[in-house]
């Protein structure tokens, strides 16, 4: 949320980001879609991974995952392009960048970490690191929004 109120150029303070979650965040028929790769409750790529292992086999696990990449290539080029993407998760960059085939994206680095960006007509992509991630500091995401505001 914080990327995105600075990509907006709307005010980022923490009364403001909690009003926005609370009332638009991933709301249905709003502004923002909070959508996952693999939406299995898990604290971290590898757990989900191991987790999906036990309920189906790997054939079956990398099926999975192609038709979730396929739906969002296919929401991200229908109707209403949207004006920002952002998938984070360093680990599954290789996955993100297969939804964000016809986008070329340049490596950039935001306080010392690295993220990907581009744009795709009127739509601004963004390969970012995960917001857990261990030394990861709020001015990273406000780098790359006023960054992705840029392109």
């Amino acid at each position: 949320m914080l990327l995105l109120m600075t990509f907006l150029d709307r005010d980022a303070g923490l009364e403001s980001l909690r009003r926005y979650q609370r009332a638009h965040w991933g709301v249905l028929n709003g502004e923002t879609c909070v959508i996952e790769l693999s939406g299995l409750p898990a604290a971290d790529g590898r757990k989900a991974k191991e987790l999906m292992l036990k309920l189906f086999n790997q054939v079956q696990f990398d099926n999975i995952l192609q038709e979730r990449r396929d739906f969002i290539r296919g929401k991200l080029r229908g109707g209403r392009p949207p004006e920002l993407v952002v998938m984070y998760g360093w680990g599954e960059r290789h996955r993100f960048k297969e939804i964000a085939a016809n986008c070329t994206l340049r490596d950039e680095t935001f306080r010392g970490f690295p993220a990907e960006i581009g744009r795709v007509d009127a739509t601004r992509i963004a390969i970012a690191q995960h917001p857990n991630r261990k030394g990861l500091v709020n001015a990273y995401w406000v780098d790359l929004g006023q960054r992705l505001r840029q392109l």
